[in-house]
């Protein structure tokens, strides 16, 4: 359920603050997206009201079908989630996820803040470039041994 509140703008305007709940991350805080809406002047009190509810749910459908929380969680969050369902499911040997594990520190220093819609491909491209030739810090890693990271 979305949550409306109405605010006036610097210019004296209303505005309306809409508010949806995305669930919880893996610590437990709330996620929540916003949106705010600016009415057209000329609408009556009547229109502006319906046409604010109706823009809260096409809001709430958007984030419901477009998986909204998915896109902005950040990169380690989804890759702990990932390893962690590998690790229970047993379709991996233990000595790749060992090896997973082995890369997190890197991984998630290099790569584990960025939002996953924003993640590019020449971010993971210079991550790996990264681990090839040690700049980030690490040894550099053998070709064999990038491959699967």
């Amino acid at each position: 359920m979305a949550y409306i509140q109405k605010k006036t703008n610097a210019k004296g305007e209303a505005v309306y603050k809409i508010k949806v709940s995305c669930g919880y991350n893996s610590e437990g805080k709330q996620i929540t997206r916003t949106m705010t809406y600016k009415p057209d002047p000329k609408m009556t009190a009547r229109q502006v009201e319906k046409e604010v509810n109706k823009q809260a749910v096409l809001f709430e459908q958007e984030i419901a079908n477009d998986n909204t929380a998915l896109r902005t969680a950040k990169f380690e969050e989804i890759a702990k989630q990932w390893l962690n369902h590998i690790e229970r499911a047993g379709d991996v040997k233990i000595s790749s996820i060992q090896t997973y594990k082995g890369a997190q520190e890197r991984t998630y220093k290099a790569i584990g803040h960025i939002q996953i819609g924003k993640l590019t491909k020449k971010q993971v491209q210079d991550f790996i470039y990264g681990l090839a030739d040690g700049s980030d810090g690490g040894r550099p890693l053998a070709t064999k041994t990038q491959k699967p990271i």
